[in-house]
């Protein structure tokens, strides 16, 4: 092969295919799914709760509600805006073991996989860390 030919097929070797491009336009799109979830947990007013404060138990939220998240995250996990079926979880936003509270504004669905990575850190942890490591 002569010089020429070596350099054009470098060339051709360098260039971005077609999967290349949609692979960074996936993780593009992760991205700007991770950071919208960033934006819309740290305008949230986070209230945990105290030993003083009264509290009320429960284990799960009603199945009214778990509908309710559903419409309101349209079926989508909440970190990864996967579909959340057939296996979801409801999730604490912020952990109960870090003091989060049963409240309404503190829950989310997620797919098991997303719930389980996450495990009890807050929402805001997990998703930075994913960025920082380049998950996403």
């Amino acid at each position: 092969m002569s010089s020429r030919n070596l350099r054009n097929l470098s060339q051709i070797r360098q260039t971005p295919t077609v999967a290349q491009y949609q692979r960074e336009q996936s993780s593009i799109q992760r991205r700007s799914v991770l950071l919208r979830r960033l934006a819309q947990l740290q305008a949230r007013p986070v209230r945990l709760t105290t030993q003083s404060q009264p509290q009320r138990e429960m284990s799960q939220p009603a199945s009214g509600f778990k509908r309710q998240l559903w419409i309101q995250q349209q079926g989508q996990c909440f970190y990864c805006e996967g579909p959340l079926l057939p296996r979801y979880h409801v999730d604490h936003i912020h952990p109960k073991s870090k003091g989060g509270p049963n409240h309404v504004d503190n829950y989310c669905l997620a797919c098991q996989p997303c719930n389980h990575a996450k495990r009890d850190r807050p929402a805001v942890d997990f998703l930075t860390s994913l960025l920082q490591h380049g998950i996403v």
